[in-house]
């Protein structure tokens, strides 16, 4: 997949979700001890591994730095 097309910069989005989901979120976050460093980070992880599961994005591409994060496996 060719990532040119994106950038390193990270853009500010706003989603909804539902409560029940945020608190679940920020309890994996304070529950990680250092490893989701926020919200934010648990996110683009979770998404990052969507995205490897659909074979949209190649596992542990070095050159995916786009992503803003590195997952921690």
């Amino acid at each position: 997949m060719d990532l040119t097309e994106f950038t390193c910069k990270p853009k500010r989005i706003n989603v909804s979700l539902l409560d029940g989901l945020i608190q679940l979120i920020d309890t994996q976050v304070k529950a990680s001890q250092g490893q989701n460093r926020d919200c934010s980070h648990l996110l683009v992880v979770a998404s990052r591994h969507q995205l490897e599961e659909y074979s949209l994005l190649p596992p542990d591409d070095p050159g995916a730095a786009w992503f803003g994060f590195h997952s921690r496996r």
